[in-house]
């Protein structure tokens, strides 16, 4: 046998194991969703890499079925087999069989590493899956991970991966000042004050004039009845140019909570200039009439806010109805 021969048989042998390797993979990939999603982005040749500027949306839209013809598949095995193990074993056995899990440049496009954050994440490894962000430098992709469910109105879904942005990331920047924003809302609504607080004042630090940050420091006031203190955030606000609807909704909040009721009127009046149907402001003018003995005036307003027929004014809507259900 020449050993041109040899070497081709050789060639032919290499190509037929890698060949059986790659197959083996694929199967075991199948009967996991999360783990072949990632596998269609890491073997394909016309989805491009992931890059730290923008979301990892080709997680969530896989193309097409099983692995392209052309690609780089081969020379990413022990990557799908790191996701596999992600899915059915423990970091532990990933780290062994891709030992460059551990370090930021380990990965050319960052996707492997989202890939096992996001097993990680589903199988309840979170300090693992943080530190997969981490690596890859993915704060952003877990911000509109949280953003996308947010306006699916799943709101803790939504806290939890903000909560993973800000872990991943914890440097004070600008471009963060969404981030910092929704997660101060959220923390406050499910209750952890001190944690809505944080948030905000990041937010205060980095936000550029008029992006609302006292706005939202003003609401976190609002809530906690230092209403003081509110009328003196949202009035510094007004002169750096924190102004719209919500802001004099809670400027007249924080007015009523003085016993400034005069103030108070003027302020939810002013906020119906942004905009004449706003259910928020036209149920606040409504109970503080009501509150000052002038139903036939409140009525209006509270009518208003009962025909509401956005979802996050639901509450709006079922307290003006129940207030209008006890004043006629």
């Amino acid at each position: 046998m020449t050993s041109l021969s040899a070497r081709r048989i050789g060639g032919v042998l290499l190509l037929g194991f890698c060949l059986l390797k790659l197959g083996a993979v694929n199967n075991a990939l199948q009967g996991n969703r999360g783990a072949l999603q990632a596998a269609h982005v890491l073997g394909s040749s016309t989805v491009p890499g992931w890059s730290p500027d923008q979301p990892a949306s080709s997680l969530d839209q896989p193309q097409g079925a099983g692995f392209p013809a052309t690609g780089g598949p081969l020379q990413r095995v022990p990557d799908l087999l790191a996701i596999v193990l992600a899915w059915q074993g423990t970091p532990d056995q990933v780290a062994a069989a891709w030992p460059e899990a551990g370090s930021s440049a380990a990965d050319r496009d960052g996707v492997t590493q989202l890939a096992l954050a996001q097993a990680y994440f589903a199988r309840g490894f979170e300090e693992e899956g943080c530190l997969m962000l981490r690596l890859a430098g993915a704060w952003r992709w877990a911000y509109h991970q949280g953003f996308s469910r947010l306006g699916a109105e799943e709101r803790r879904e939504a806290l939890l991966w903000f909560e993973r942005a800000m872990a991943v990331d914890t440097e004070l920047s600008e471009e963060k000042a969404d981030l910092y924003r929704y997660t101060c809302r959220l923390r406050a609504r499910f209750g952890d004050d001190e944690g809505a607080l944080a948030a905000c004042q990041a937010l205060m630090q980095v936000a550029a004039a008029g992006n609302g940050a006292y706005t939202e420091m003003g609401n976190l006031y609002v809530s906690a009845g230092e209403y003081e203190a509110a009328r003196e955030v949202l009035l510094s606000g007004l002169a750096d140019g924190d102004d719209s609807l919500r802001h004099d909704v809670l400027l007249g909040q924080a007015y009523q909570g003085l016993g400034e009721v005069e103030a108070a009127q003027t302020w939810y009046e002013r906020a119906l200039t942004f905009n004449r149907h706003d259910a928020f402001a036209h149920l606040h003018l409504g109970l503080l009439l009501v509150d000052l003995g002038r139903p036939q005036e409140a009525i209006p307003h509270l009518e208003e806010a009962a025909q509401a027929t956005e979802p996050y004014y639901a509450s709006y809507r079922e307290r003006a109805q129940r207030t209008l259900s006890k004043i006629r």
